[in-house]
């Protein structure tokens, strides 16, 4: 839904309107569904702490099972990118992102939303196992045009072209695309730490060790103290974890993960 300000859905080149998003959720619900998630943005173009606020407002009332929020991030070749690029792009200023950030951050706990990961909150029994499955580095298949899987230890893309894609599979031609290239063993270790620390349970450090056959300890020792003592990291019975401060601040974490 992403927001419940009918001018700012416009704005993001959303069709729906804030009314038909209440309405249908109400469907779904009305159908039977007990578990519904809804998507919130924050720092969109034009937006307000006061807009933000209210959206959160109309998501409570509705009170869905498990809420996902994110910042706005203008990726390149995208209309925002080419707006921002001419000066047309009116984003919120820094702080103001922060104020939302820290907003949500608050209310969200407050109003009985757990957050177990870095941009996902819900209900207690309600976290999504297909977010964890990503986290923890579940195999999963691709099936379809564009779709994307991860199965022993690589990750692909499909074709992404439909009619392409049913006519290399009728003809019996792979159509998978393995991502970035060849993966090493460093890569997908620090991929494995940066999926973990991303959930509010973070790497579980015997896992590490089963999984690299290598202590997490003798990987990772030597940034740790650091971390820890800016408090953007803690180490809890075995587990290794962003705090909150570590949770806003998380591509400073994740850098100094890096094992190249």
């Amino acid at each position: 839904m992403q927001s419940f300000d009918d001018a700012l859905l416009r704005r993001i080149g959303r069709v729906h309107t804030a009314e038909e998003a209440r309405a249908a959720f109400r469907a779904a619900r009305a159908a039977g569904f007990t578990n519904i998630s809804i998507d919130l943005m924050y720092g969109l173009p034009g937006q307000t702490l006061h807009d933000l606020q209210e959206s959160v407002h109309a998501v409570i009332a509705l009170a869905p099972e498990h809420i996902s929020v994110y910042g706005l991030t203008v990726e390149e070749g995208t209309p925002f990118a080419a707006a921002q690029a001419a000066g047309r792009l009116d984003l919120p200023p820094e702080e103001t992102a922060e104020e939302m950030y820290d907003y949500l951050m608050a209310e969200l706990p407050a109003r009985g939303y757990l957050r177990y990961e870095i941009s996902n909150f819900a209900r207690r029994g309600f976290e999504s196992r297909h977010n964890l499955g990503y986290w923890r580095s579940v195999p999963y298949l691709g099936v379809g045009a564009a779709a994307h899987g991860y199965v022993d230890n690589v990750r692909w893309e499909n074709e992404r072209d439909t009619a392409a894609y049913i006519r290399r599979v009728m003809a019996g031609e792979d159509v998978r695309r393995a991502e970035n290239g060849a993966r090493t063993r460093t890569a997908a270790m620090e991929e494995y730490a940066f999926l973990a620390l991303r959930t509010a349970e973070g790497i579980d450090e015997a896992d590490f060790h089963r999984t690299w056959g290598v202590p997490f300890e003798e990987v990772y020792g030597a940034v740790l103290p650091r971390l820890i003592e800016k408090g953007l990291l803690k180490r809890t019975d075995g587990f290794t974890a962003l705090t909150p401060l570590g949770m806003k601040y998380g591509n400073e974490v994740f850098a100094e993960f890096l094992l190249s």
